[in-house]
């Protein structure tokens, strides 16, 4: 039942990032696709705590951007099995010394928003913010594959 709530939750999301988004500075956009690491706590009365830290690649389908490994790390709540989902964390991009570090903020009933909060080597100097959300896929269910797509804008600053 949580999961049906949640696949309805993601459907919104996805058509508030349709739906379009002012930003200032370079568009980007891509996917995150990783395997699912999640561990999740009933607190009782329809509600619980999820914690997750999972690996894999990202690919870009606009923008400056290379495409590379991804971690991403965080947790938070979700209410009424599922409908409401909060939390915040980062997720790491690429590898050696070109990174670039995001945080997240879940909202509920809306897409996630991010922020640029560190970058290195030829991201330097790199700032940016926009909007995601997270869904799987039909494959995904079966072998536990989440996809993140996310669309922003960056600038280059030296």
């Amino acid at each position: 039942m949580r999961a049906l709530t949640l696949s309805a939750l993601t459907l919104s999301i996805v058509a508030a990032l349709i739906s379009g988004t002012c930003f200032a500075g370079e568009r980007i956009a891509g996917s995150n696709a990783y395997f699912l690491n999640e561990q999740i706590w009933n607190t009782g009365k329809g509600t619980g705590f999820w914690m997750q830290n999972n690996f894999g690649t990202f690919e870009v389908t606009e923008g400056p951007l290379d495409p590379g490994p991804v971690e991403c790390h965080g947790s938070g709540f979700w209410t009424e099995f599922g409908a409401s989902v909060t939390g915040d964390g980062i997720c790491i991009y690429g590898n050696g010394q070109d990174t670039f570090t995001l945080r997240y903020t879940s909202n509920p009933g809306r897409a996630a928003t991010w922020e640029i909060i560190d970058a290195t080597g030829k991201y330097a100097g790199m700032t940016g913010s926009g909007k995601s959300a997270t869904r799987q896929t039909d494959e995904g269910i079966k072998i536990r594959i989440r996809v993140t797509d996310w669309v922003g804008e960056v600038e280059f600053r030296k």
